[in-house]
């Protein structure tokens, strides 16, 4: 398993992450705190509507990369 260097948001934070699959992406720690997080202070609904609307916002962009190369 190979360790990648992964800037999270703030330039100042480098994290090293090792590579790996998505399958593996729910046992990482910080994400088992973020869902423990959301389990614990009951957010499921606040945060499937979070998850959605961002969801959407992605598709949308990415209908519009679509069509703007399908143009050139």
């Amino acid at each position: 398993m190979s360790i990648e260097t992964v800037a999270v948001s703030a330039p100042e934070i480098v994290l090293d992450v090792p590579v790996q699959r998505v399958k593996n992406f729910r046992e990482l720690p910080d994400i088992e705190n973020f869902y423990r997080f959301i389990y614990e202070n009951d957010l499921r609904r606040e945060t499937k509507m979070l998850l959605e609307s961002i969801w959407t916002a992605y598709i949308k962009r990415k209908k519009q990369q679509r069509k703007a190369e399908a143009r050139h």
